[in-house]
């Protein structure tokens, strides 16, 4: 068992205004369920936040969760303390999202609509756990979409002190999936230093090849094309086959 371990998980199926997933809040039980499995994460069922959504038709301003939900959860962790929680914290978030970068995406959250993008943002939360230090380490993992669209990302309202010898926090991300319909993108190097541009307080980062995850099939604006083959003259698209 890892008792001092904790764990945020973020699942978001409904959304007021965007097309619904179908797949968001199945895996963030599963995860959740790996994390108090001994033979996997290991942590005590306390320890673990679950947050899934919750929408109720013709009302998108009471869609749930909102950042407040989330900042519930990090509360009755206790990091408003500043003070040396645990080894591990994971944060897993399962939806929507965007952002033109791997570190620079904005995790939709329940009451985003188009043209009203509410979210919380991967480096805003990074920066909070970097200078807050009430762990030794962060793990994220982000199972969404990034469709490479501006968003203003929203970070938590908790205002660390400042401390200069505040121990150092180490902290991973893993993206579950490369920006929807583009080409794979070349993996951070493993050594990447937190003060290089790429990954600003990221000691290592992965990107999986899988075109989108099973949560987010889709680009939230998806466009159709009609190939082209080699002459330049249009022909029709190939019908999937199964594999």
């Amino acid at each position: 068992m890892n008792p001092t371990d904790f764990a945020v998980v973020i699942g978001i199926d409904g959304y007021a205004g965007l097309r619904p997933l179908k797949a968001a809040k199945r895996d963030a039980t599963r995860f959740s369920e790996w994390l108090i499995d001994p033979g996997g994460g290991g942590l005590p069922p306390e320890n673990v936040r679950l947050i899934r959504s919750n929408i109720t038709p013709g009302e998108p301003f009471s869609a749930r969760p909102i950042l407040q939900d989330i900042e519930e959860a990090l509360w009755s962790i206790g990091v408003q303390q500043y003070t040396r929680l645990g080894r591990r914290l994971y944060f897993y978030f399962a939806g929507h999202g965007v952002g033109p970068a791997f570190n620079e995406v904005a995790m939709l959250l329940a009451t985003a609509a188009m043209g009203r993008l509410t979210n919380i943002g991967l480096t805003q939360v990074q920066r909070f756990f970097h200078d807050a230090a009430v762990f030794d380490e962060v793990v994220y993992i982000l199972d969404c979409c990034r469709e490479e669209q501006s968003a203003i990302c929203t970070g938590l309202s908790f205002m660390p002190p400042a401390r200069p010898d505040r121990p150092a926090t180490n902290d991973f991300a893993l993206l579950g999936s490369r920006r929807c319909g583009a080409r794979p993108a070349r993996s951070t190097p493993r050594d990447a230093s937190p003060a290089t541009p790429s990954a600003p307080m990221c000691s290592a980062a992965w990107r999986s090849s899988r075109t989108s995850p099973r949560s987010c099939s889709r680009p939230i604006r998806q466009s159709l094309r009609t190939p082209r083959s080699s002459s330049g003259r249009s022909r029709p698209a190939r019908p999937a086959t199964t594999p």
